[in-house]
């Protein structure tokens, strides 16, 4: 939702918007494990941290990545992944 809506209503171009919503997640993920993990116990830190290696290894992959490709090529994947998550939740 945040990146539509930043290209959309704020004229960002994909490469910053997808940027600008990697690092609004970060902060919303960091929030949210804090706050279940300190006021319900929800979170096992062990697992969370196994975790993070590859996420972070997927993000600088990823970020390298889409400095590489064509803007108009991030837009387009970004639709199709877009679109392939809404059938998805359409069908199942």
């Amino acid at each position: 939702m945040i990146v539509p809506m930043l290209i959309a209503f704020f004229a960002y171009g994909d490469r910053l918007a997808t940027g600008t919503s990697l690092a609004a997640i970060i902060v919303i993920a960091i929030f949210a494990a804090g706050m279940q993990g300190g006021i319900y116990g929800n979170v096992d830190i062990e697992i969370g941290l196994i975790l993070s290696v590859p996420a972070i290894v997927g993000v600088a992959f990823g970020t390298a990545l889409q400095q590489r490709i064509p803007e108009k090529a991030v837009s387009v994947i970004f639709a199709i992944l877009l679109i392939g998550v809404a059938f998805y939740m359409v069908a199942f």
